[in-house]
């Protein structure tokens, strides 16, 4: 029997070396005892549960029914006291027991570096495309909101896919059985959302490769893969039931299973059954947050929209985001109607929101990096068939169902028609699609690119180099060409009213 190869471990041991020091750095102020994150949606979960943890003190065990939270509910849907838990334990080990917001970005780059392992790419390569997905500039704000779940069932995701991506290449035990583990700990993160976006990934990708699988009559293998990524996925089910099952029940009976609307305000474009009720939530409300076709520029431009809302963060005497100065236009306008500086007080606070897109608001654009964006555009040009087509195709998709009311002819489809589709709010989430394709099909191209230079290869260089001209030269267009002072309209007219009639209220009502 052949030993196995200690020293094939010390590449693995830098990257996981140099994923501890980087979060560490980026995180720095977090191991200062006195820096705390105010996450506003972890401070929301603390209040939610508070009532059953006072409950336990008295009684040992935690409630099943809280009455703190929307009239009543059930008090497992915010706080579950179960079993021991074996699967915990290897969570917090992949997370080296690092504490907030450190773990985060670690198992980020950890979790896709497993996926780059898998694909047998260089681990010099692995290591920057895995940093390029864990300090997407959205992974730092949903990081301080406290969207805990979120981000660390995103950091399972790539593992997963990569875990699957290893039985269809046929290493069937090694595949099923990392597949299991990873989606065993993907689903125990508890965001579904993520988790469902995931699975169209795996889909489209599961489509790419049945198709070569027909092409060339493998239909054994065809067979034995789909197989084992079923009972994989099955498993991981199966695991987490208790926490599945019990939400999947509940949820039937909130607006993400039906609500009761009026006919008067019912939309023509709605799925309404006979009883005048939704079957899932109102698209009115679910596609709420839906990405803007314009603002899909953010991925490469990240400010093509504005930065979203900051606050009035300063890091010392130096502003973090822009400030709308005493000289701004929106400083001279608040002047001139309010009269004295009151108007450039106004404008400082307003600093921290500068956003014009169109979602309600926004905590920051989903900015991939311009290197990464020109990396895919490079992969599109210089890799073969192989895995470009099905992460374009998915990629696409992820974009288009990020746009939600504003592309209705796909998304009103998708909602009325794709299974458990209108469960979902927030399209624009959809973009960790984008996020976790990007970065892949990049490290791609650079590894082929580490091994394969000659006059074909610096030829799709220069090709992808003039579609990033072609990129650059759009936007600029955009730039000159764009009215702002058409921009913001409905959130603007509030301001521009209050201060014409000082007397009306912000909807132009008498008071």
């Amino acid at each position: 029997m052949q030993s196995f190869n200690w020293k094939s471990l010390i590449p693995h041991l830098i990257a996981v070396g140099v994923f501890l020091l980087v979060a560490l750095i980026f995180c720095s102020p977090a191991l200062d005892s006195s820096v705390v994150i105010q996450q506003g949606d972890m401070a929301g979960t603390q209040g939610m549960t508070r009532q059953s943890f006072e409950y336990q003190k008295l009684h040992g065990h935690l409630p099943l029914w809280a009455t703190n939270m929307f009239g009543g509910m059930p008090a497992f849907q915010t706080i579950f006291e179960g079993p021991f838990n074996p699967l915990g334990i290897i969570d917090h080990a992949f997370q080296l027991w690092l504490p907030k917001p450190i773990n985060y970005f670690f198992l980020l780059s950890l979790g896709f570096y497993f996926l780059t392992v898998f694909l047998n790419i260089r681990t010099w390569v692995g290591i920057i495309a895995s940093l390029a997905y864990a300090y997407c500039l959205y992974d730092p704000i949903i990081a301080v909101v406290g969207h805990q779940t979120k981000i660390l069932a995103m950091a399972y995701a790539p593992a997963l896919l990569g875990s699957v991506i290893l039985i269809f290449e046929k290493k069937y035990l090694k595949g099923f059985i990392l597949s299991a583990l990873f989606a065993a700990l993907e689903l125990q993160q508890n965001h579904t959302q993520i988790t469902y976006y995931l699975f169209i990934v795996i889909g489209f990708m599961s489509v790419a490769y049945l198709i070569s699988w027909v092409k060339a009559k493998d239909f054994k293998h065809a067979g034995v893969a789909l197989g084992c990524a079923i009972v994989a996925a099955t498993i991981g089910v199966m695991v987490n039931a208790v926490t599945l099952l019990p939400v999947y029940d509940y949820a039937n009976d909130t607006k993400r299973g039906s609500q009761l609307v009026m006919d008067n305000r019912i939309d023509s474009s709605e799925n309404i059954d006979k009883d005048s009720k939704t079957k899932g939530m109102s698209k009115e409300y679910a596609f709420q947050w839906s990405y803007g076709k314009v603002e899909t520029m953010s991925l490469m431009f990240p400010g093509v929209m504005g930065y979203g809302y900051h606050g009035s963060e300063r890091d010392g005497d130096t502003r973090i985001f822009p400030m709308l100065t005493e000289s701004s236009n929106v400083a001279e306008f608040l002047n001139e109607k309010l009269g004295g500086d009151q108007g450039s007080n106004i404008a400082a606070q307003l600093s921290g929101n500068i956003y014009w897109g169109d979602q309600p608001f926004t905590s920051g654009p989903v900015y991939l990096g311009a290197v990464v964006c020109f990396l895919f555009l490079f992969g599109m040009f210089y890799l073969d068939n192989k895995h470009k087509w099905w992460i374009l195709a998915v990629t696409l998709a992820g974009i288009a169902m990020a746009w939600g009311k504003h592309f209705p002819a796909l998304n009103n489809f998708l909602f009325d028609y794709m299974p458990f589709y209108n469960k979902f709010r927030v399209p624009t989430l959809t973009l960790v699609i984008p996020q976790l394709m990007f970065p892949l099909l990049g490290a791609l191209a650079l590894d082929k690119l580490a091994v394969n230079q000659n006059d074909e290869t610096w030829k799709k260089f220069k090709l992808s180099v003039i579609a990033t001209g072609v990129v650059f030269a759009i936007a600029a267009a955009m730039y000159f060409t764009a009215d702002y002072s058409k921009e913001n309209t409905a959130r603007t007219s509030a301001f521009n009213v209050a201060f014409t009639n000082p007397g009306d209220d912000a909807n132009g009502q008498a008071k």
